[in-house]
């Protein structure tokens, strides 16, 4: 006989399968950050990846990092003037 399973039953598996898989996804993603953490250190030390500064943090990240910091003030200074104006 086919078993018809209500909403409320489906929500409950489905959240406790979420529970059951989220500690080994958690863990599956700090291994990568830990692992690609390992290999950048590895290859600033080796050359192959510019650290002008010798901070142990890639030239490229700071360089990100600042124009990241000049499109959020253009964006905040955008919106500080729409609503200034209204």
């Amino acid at each position: 006989m086919d078993q018809v399973w209500s909403k409320e039953q489906i929500a409950f598996l489905l959240d406790s399968c979420i529970f059951i898989y989220k500690p080994l996804d958690m863990k599956i993603v700090i291994i990568c950050a830990v692992i690609a953490a390992v290999a950048t250190f590895i290859l600033m030390k080796k050359g192959k990846i510019k650290d002008a500064d010798g901070n142990n943090i890639p030239d490229v990240l700071e360089d990100a990092a600042e124009e990241v910091k000049e499109v959020v003030k253009k964006a905040k200074k955008a919106t500080t003037k729409k609503k200034t104006t209204k």
